[in-house]
């Protein structure tokens, strides 16, 4: 990852943090569609290693978010729901 984009990546995840958020992730696109994570925070490094690649075909929040053209937030649901 080159440093502006790391930078970036450090940036967002710092003002997600300050927001709540617990975790962040970014994703780069693949010529197939599919995702690679380039970076996260607040995750486990299994659940980073699980998520370094996600098929085009699957329909993650962030999949979504690509398609869309905007950020993708996703909110666990709340128990009993």
């Amino acid at each position: 990852m080159g440093a502006r984009v790391a930078h970036v990546v450090e940036q967002v995840a710092t003002e997600a943090m300050a927001l709540g958020a617990r975790s962040v992730v970014c994703y780069a696109t693949e010529p197939a569609g599919g995702l690679r994570l380039v970076a996260a925070t607040g995750l486990a490094p299994q659940v980073q290693a699980d998520w370094r690649h996600v098929p085009a075909a699957l329909a993650t929040t962030a999949a979504l978010a690509v398609r869309r053209g905007a950020a993708g937030w996703y909110e666990p649901p709340l128990p009993g729901r």
